[in-house]
């Protein structure tokens, strides 16, 4: 970018005021050439107080579902009504370096059904067609999680090879869990209720800036799905904010306990 500069000559008594350029000497230009800065994460927040209008899709077959704000609640919603469908909402925020994305969410409806999703999404393309997902799925006595990569809507399990069950800090049934997604470099991590999952960790292999962050929602097995959101929030993270030491030094305490061994099979739920 090329910025003009404008100086002006005058006498150097004259008066600490309003200086006027003397009409008889010319206008001497100069050019400063200043790299270009880039894009800067900033912390953005919805409250869903009011409709936010988010732009949103159906990405799998059959094609039904649908979010909306609720005006009695202040939350978000989202109704899936068919087998297996994959519904996406978005606010247009884009990720840019190292961030932190989070939200409540919870299940509520039909009541104890087994397997229908929710998800917290990051680093999404355009088209939907490549994205992650924090997933949480309805269980018949304790909630299921996995962190999953979706590429042309065709699953990968990024943790515990499936969906795992809940930690006794997650709560069950349809209570609010509040859920974290913590991106470092080429590393994930995921949280709930402000713990570290076992297991949720994971090396990103398509990370890239300028992708988009939402909301998914998902049914299994012939059973619609209500869904409840509430308080989306992305932040920026650097080198000395608590949230970013946390991950660095659990990822050293990691490297030397060696991999978590887990008692029961997961479940493939996708």
């Amino acid at each position: 970018m090329i910025f003009v500069l404008t100086l002006s000559l005058a006498p150097a008594n004259v008066p600490a005021r309003t200086i006027q350029a003397q009409e008889s000497a010319p206008q001497a230009l100069y050019y400063a050439y200043l790299p270009a800065v880039k894009t800067q994460q900033v912390v953005r927040e919805e409250r869903f107080r009011f409709d936010p209008q988010w732009e949103q899709a159906r990405i799998k077959d059959p094609k039904d579902g649908y979010f909306e704000q609720s005006p009695e609640t202040r939350s978000l919603l989202g109704h899936v009504t068919d087998n297996s469908a994959i519904i996406v909402t978005w606010p247009g925020w884009r990720i840019y370096g190292d961030y932190k994305l989070e939200v409540d969410a919870r299940h509520i409806g039909p009541k104890h059904k087994s397997f229908n999703g929710l998800g917290l999404v990051f680093n999404a393309t355009d088209s939907f067609d490549h994205f992650y997902a924090l997933m949480l799925a309805m269980g018949a006595a304790q909630n299921f999680w996995s962190l999953v990569r979706f590429d042309n809507n065709r699953a990968t399990y990024e943790t515990n090879h499936g969906y795992r069950g809940g930690p006794n800090f997650m709560n069950a049934w349809d209570n609010w869990n509040h859920l974290e997604v913590r991106v470092i470099g080429d590393e994930i991590n995921v949280y709930c209720n402000g713990k570290w999952l076992p297991g949720g960790m994971a090396i990103g292999t398509h990370l890239a800036d300028n992708r988009l962050v939402g909301l998914v929602a998902t049914s299994y097995e012939f059973d619609n799905a209500e869904i409840e959101y509430d308080n989306l929030k992305l932040t920026p993270l650097y080198p000395g904010d608590p949230e970013y030491e946390e991950v660095i030094q659990m990822r050293e305490a990691r490297a030397a306990l060696g991999p978590i061994e887990f008692d029961t099979p997961a479940l493939d739920l996708h």
